[in-house]
């Protein structure tokens, strides 16, 4: 729930919601005021984000950071259908990678890939998304990747991964393990 002007009776600042039907380069996102008043703003600051995690699709940190940025974002996950922590910087050489759709913990969706979390931002770069990312955030990581860490981090590979195909990457670490879910 965000703030924005609705122009109708009463007009003012109403607090608006993200509904379906326009907004952004055919994404047909926009918002509504709570009368559903369409509002006309600016949506470009609306980012493509792609999110990852090396501990897997269904990760509570990946969900925490999906929640956390899907109010004002386009926000999807592709993620390992399974754990690659420490895993490194490998990419799947040998073989086609599979992609699922799944349900979240919150029931919406995201997608598992059998390959690792370099995988799933090459796959995102590639084509596998109707338009590629703006910005890739790998995480929320359980505990620290500092020094050595980073070298064998699946966390950091996909951040990295995101850079070398040129889009912005962040790795996000938190050095404690939290009680999800974490205000972000």
């Amino acid at each position: 729930v965000g703030v924005g002007e609705c122009g109708g009776e009463g007009a003012g600042l109403c607090k608006w919601r993200r509904v379906e039907g326009a907004g952004r380069g055919g994404t047909e996102r926009g918002r509504a005021c709570a009368a559903g008043r369409a509002l006309e703003e600016d949506l470009s600051g609306l980012m493509r984000i792609l999110l990852t995690y090396d501990d897997g699709a269904e990760s509570l940190g990946l969900l925490a950071l999906k929640q956390a940025l899907s109010d004002a974002h386009e926000v999807t996950i592709i993620a390992p259908d399974r754990n690659w922590s420490i895993s490194g910087h490998q990419r799947t050489m040998d073989r086609p990678l599979r992609i699922v759709e799944v349900k979240l913990a919150d029931g919406s969706k995201a997608y598992a890939t059998d390959g690792t979390p370099s995988d799933c931002v090459a796959l995102s770069a590639l084509g596998f998304l109707k338009e590629p990312p703006e910005l890739v955030i790998s995480g929320i990581n359980h505990g620290n990747n500092m020094g050595d860490d980073v070298t064998y981090s699946g966390t950091v590979a996909a951040a990295m991964e995101g850079v070398i195909s040129g889009l912005p990457s962040i790795a996000v670490s938190m050095n404690i393990v939290p009680e999800w879910p974490v205000e972000v």
